[in-house]
């Protein structure tokens, strides 16, 4: 069976990896991972590509978990997993990291994260500032990598991403009309503000192990600096979510003992959608995925298979 070991390029990358002191803000603890020599891929984000990329439904009448990109940039761009797409009929979040080439036109896989409503605010959507909760994204890795060994599609449990957004909404008291994640960030801004200056990227980061409480709670690792520092305000809003009240602080796990067994962990690799290589995870005690585009390592994210506990 393949494991994270035998793809040369994710086996590579994390030899290379240092691990930099612990950074911490209320109960999180965020382990920066290290490398400050990868190169830049000359990729945009999402918010940098701006007009030149344009996403919509796939119709008129829009299909709940697929949405088109046209990206006329002159780069590929880059969209992360869990990352939030604001307007058009619904709020959605990627099902998956996706590399979508220069001048190409593209389907990709979504869930969506604002239940009540299915009426067009706009004909497109903007990039939103954040991503999935943690536990949330993955629980979704999960049902994934199951619906593509099952159904070869990049399908989520969408129920279950209603229920995980709903219980947060609930539990932190905040109000929505539409079941909107959207809300929950609006609601505590200036709190995962404070939380991103606190967990601000250090000097050559890459990558982020996130621990709740003492608890892993994930691991995000992209290609270079400069490209992770673009990412990571989205990223760490994701986390941040799973911290919002709390306060206990524990030791986070050892960082040196989970990279060591997440080259053992199995991993099935088929085309991705866009440019790549992906490369999905399914051992007991890891869930995740990687996109691998011409020997780069393009994400990385890993979660702990008991995301409940």
């Amino acid at each position: 069976m393949q494991t994270l070991a035998s793809v040369a390029p994710i086996s590579s990358l994390l030899e290379t990896l240092e691990v930099g002191e612990p950074l911490s803000h209320g109960a999180l603890t965020v382990i920066p991972l290290l490398a400050p020599r990868e190169p830049e891929p000359d990729w945009l984000t999402l918010a940098e590509a701006g007009a030149a990329v344009t996403i919509g439904e796939v119709s008129a009448a829009g299909e709940v978990p697929a949405l088109s990109v046209v990206n006329d940039a002159d780069r590929p761009v880059l969209l992360l997993d869990g990352e939030e797409l604001v307007g058009a009929r619904q709020n959605r979040i990627l099902n998956t990291t996706v590399l979508v080439a220069a001048h190409a036109t593209l389907r990709i896989p979504v869930s969506c994260v604002e239940q009540d409503r299915w009426s067009y605010r706009g004909k497109r959507f903007d990039p939103g500032d954040a991503s999935l909760f943690a536990c949330a994204r993955a629980k979704k890795a999960a049902r994934v990598s199951a619906s593509l060994r099952e159904r070869g599609a990049h399908t989520s449990d969408q129920g279950e991403i209603w229920r995980d957004v709903a219980r947060t909404l609930g539990e932190r008291k905040v109000e929505s009309p539409t079941g909107a994640m959207r809300d929950f960030y609006d609601r505590y801004a200036e709190d995962l503000a404070q939380a991103r200056r606190a967990l601000a990227p250090r000097p050559g980061q890459i990558g982020a192990l996130v621990a709740v409480a003492g608890k892993w709670v994930g691991m995000d690792l992209l290609p270079s600096p400069g490209l992770f520092e673009r990412a990571w305000p989205r990223l760490c809003a994701g986390y941040s979510a799973e911290g919002v009240g709390r306060e206990e602080r524990a030791p986070a796990p050892d960082p040196h003992a989970m990279l060591k067994g997440l080259v053992q962990t199995p991993a099935t690799g088929a085309p991705a959608v866009g440019l790549g290589r992906e490369y999905r995870l399914g051992g007991n005690a890891m869930v995740g995925a990687a996109l691998v585009v011409e020997e780069q390592v393009a994400h990385l994210m890993v979660f702990p298979t008991r995301f409940n506990d």
